[in-house]
């Protein structure tokens, strides 16, 4: 008997999910078409009058961020615009999985707005936002769980990419990825599967089954082109880093400006204006452009190309944000591209138009941490022969960035606990609010009052004596006032009846940071690893110690913070 209830269970949760991620594919894709078919239209207006006015080429990017800005902040009560991805992770890590029907219908409107008027950015950041917010919106009105409103946020945003792409193995791929830096949300895996195939057959139907490149041609593995993509993912790798880094420095630079938004959209806007007059290729998504690096029509000088390159990232950084919406994986398709065509250039008999479509796939997964998304898209797109160059070079890339990420603080390396998850929504909420917050206070103000030392000649019994009254992890081991590293607990008690070994000995690398860096500074450095006690010094360089925090010290700073934002 219970045999057949558990089989009836199993029964019963296919068709839920045949019965509501089905139909949710079928409406993301015919959303998809209705939003691409405006934003084609916003295009071709674009074309026209420059073509007919080109100083407009330095105008019409003005408008669109402007435009993006008001539709954004107006109508969805955002103080933020930016990156699609970006904004689907908040969603999915702090509110809940619940996005509202404004943000859901205005945002991407504000991305299609800003790409087919000039600025720089990807249409996978609207569609997987339309997508992301009809599946919330359809689980809020089933009443799903958080859990459950929180996958069917992912997996219609999944069905957003696989439309706007045509490639349904990277939507599942993206659900799977797009959560964590290091881990999988298996979850995903079969509601992902289904919404994705289901409007991926909605948009090659009506958008017909036109790969978005060109297909490559057959070519057998050949070790020297391997080599070349593994060197490839390495450059890749690096220059990940510089656009991450750039984006973040400017963003930092937006934050203590504190510029009015309009006025911000208008600066930003004429900068990327005056930018694409002289490279109008960097403006729109670029898909031209990229077709013409990978079928051999581009034979001006390297010069020119790593100007191209240089200036998509700038004019990309500047578009998200300066008031623009958009995402990131298309410019990091055609920085890729360019990175690729100037390494065939530069070193003969590399693997060509292989080792352009690898490095497109390194820049993807090094930037964004989707390894497996990276190599299903470039696969999709240019055909299977680039498989194992794109999956050499991606690999590479992926590791030597590290945890370099788009995302910040909003793609974490692996599924939260319960309470570092509390901790990370107070942050993203005093960060939305108020960052100023975050920028003001110093490393120095969040110091404890406990006083506690370690020296250096010390024995761990003498060490234990000491560090029974405090119940931490990690303890600060000091020479004189300077800090020469940290001891467990643990290395504390196994050492106990060794009165010859002094604790110089044992000690271990510590995590330290300068008193004066500021709260969001440490915040994100403790989020690249798993840390119970910050030292702090004077100097970096002088590392002379002047007293340490807990992680109860930062969580009583921030929920005083957060009580501050909402009263």
């Amino acid at each position: 008997m219970n045999g057949k209830i558990k089989k009836l269970d199993v029964v019963d949760n296919y068709f839920r999910l045949l019965s509501i991620h089905i139909p949710l594919g079928v409406v993301i894709g015919l959303s998809i078409v209705l939003i691409h078919e405006i934003y084609l239209q916003l295009s071709e207006l674009y074309e026209h009058y420059i073509h007919e006015y080109r100083v407009l080429l330095v105008f019409f990017p003005v408008l669109a961020l402007v435009l993006a800005y008001f539709l954004v902040t107006k109508a969805t009560g955002s103080k933020t615009t930016g990156g699609g991805s970006h904004r689907l992770l908040e969603v999915y890590h702090y509110e809940g999985g619940k996005m509202s029907l404004r943000s859901t219908i205005f945002e991407p409107l504000a991305s299609a707005i800003t790409i087919g008027l000039g600025g720089s950015a990807g249409f996978e950041g609207p569609s997987l936002l339309l997508g992301g917010g009809l599946g919330s919106y359809l689980g809020q009105k089933l009443d799903l769980s958080t859990d459950e409103l929180s996958t069917i946020l992912i997996c219609g945003a999944a069905a957003g990419v696989s439309a706007i792409f045509k490639a349904p193995l990277t939507g599942i791929m993206f659900a799977l990825e797009i959560p964590y830096q290091r881990d999988i949300y298996r979850e995903a895996f079969i509601p992902a599967t289904l919404s994705s195939i289901s409007s991926y057959i909605i948009a090659v139907t009506l958008m017909g089954n036109e790969s978005i490149f060109p297909l490559l041609p057959g070519l057998e593995l050949n070790s020297m082109i391997s080599l070349h993509a593994i060197a490839i993912g390495l450059l890749a790798g690096l220059l990940s880093i510089l656009f991450v880094t750039f984006n973040e420095k400017i963003k930092l630079v937006k934050q203590n400006l504190n510029i009015n938004g309009y006025l911000l959209a208008l600066l930003g806007g004429l900068s990327i204006g005056v930018i694409s007059y002289f490279f109008p290729q960097v403006a729109g998504t670029g898909y031209e452009t990229i077709n013409e690096m990978l079928t051999g029509q581009i034979h001006e000088p390297i010069t020119w190309v790593l100007a191209l390159l240089v200036f998509k990232i700038v004019v990309t950084v500047l578009t998200l944000n300066a008031g623009g919406s958009g995402g990131v994986f298309v410019p990091t398709l055609f920085v890729g591209a360019a990175l690729g065509l100037l390494y065939t250039n530069i070193v003969p008999n590399s693997g060509g138009i292989f080792i352009i479509v690898a490095a497109m796939a390194a820049m993807i997964s090094a930037s964004n941490k989707t390894l497996l998304t990276s190599v299903a898209l470039v696969a999709e797109t240019t055909g299977p022969s680039s498989l194992a160059y794109t999956l050499l070079a991606a690999v590479t890339s992926y590791f030597i960035s590290g945890t370099t990420s788009f995302y910040g603080h909003v793609q974490p390396e692996k599924e939260l606990l319960e309470e570092e998850e509390a901790l990370h929504v107070i942050y993203h909420h005093i960060e939305r609010e108020h960052p100023e917050l975050l920028h003001d206070i110093k490393v120095k103000d969040l110091i404890g009052g406990v006083s506690l030392t370690l020296y250096a000649d010390m024995s761990c019994r003498e060490a234990l004596n000491i560090v029974s009254e405090y119940p931490f992890s990690e303890y600060p081991v000091v020479s004189g006032d300077i800090l020469v590293g940290s001891i467990t607990l643990e290395d504390i008690l196994v050492n106990i009846e060794n009165d010859m070994k002094k604790l110089d000995e044992l000690t271990s690398k510590p995590f330290t940071a300068s008193r004066d860096d500021s709260l969001r500074s440490l915040i994100e450095s403790l989020s690249e690893g798993e840390y119970d006690c910050i030292f702090v010094v004077d100097e970096i360089e002088s590392m002379k110690y002047i007293g340490f925090i807990s992680e109860t010290d930062i969580r009583l700073k921030l929920l005083e913070l957060f009580k501050h934002t909402i009263n």
